[in-house]
């Protein structure tokens, strides 16, 4: 699967580590295209094992969730892309988002 350096904007292989032409590391696996894919994944419950981190404003809540996700985003993280899901908390039930 081709993708979009985060760096230089060269297209790349998606596995590329670092970029060929401006040498940005892990630009393949931070770029937007290849967290598009994972969140549609991650959307779907293909990843049933993954977890993630979060903080409950509700009920102070504070630990890792494994579940599928209600709503996952790719958002701009320094020079490359993430993820961020949206979950419910397990002790409350307010959506939460994945902490930082």
């Amino acid at each position: 699967m081709l993708a979009t350096c985060p760096e230089c904007g060269a297209r790349i292989s998606s596995e590329a580590d670092p970029c060929p032409k401006c040498g940005f590391p892990e630009a393949g696996l931070l770029s937007k295209e290849r967290m598009e894919n994972y969140a549609q994944g991650l959307r779907r419950g293909l990843y049933p094992n993954d977890h993630f981190y979060v903080k409950c404003e509700n009920c102070d809540f504070f630990g890792w969730i494994k579940s599928k996700p209600i709503e996952v985003k790719v958002v701009k993280r320094g020079t490359g892309y993430t993820t961020r899901c949206y979950a419910r908390c397990p002790k409350c039930g307010k959506e939460v988002k994945e902490k930082d």
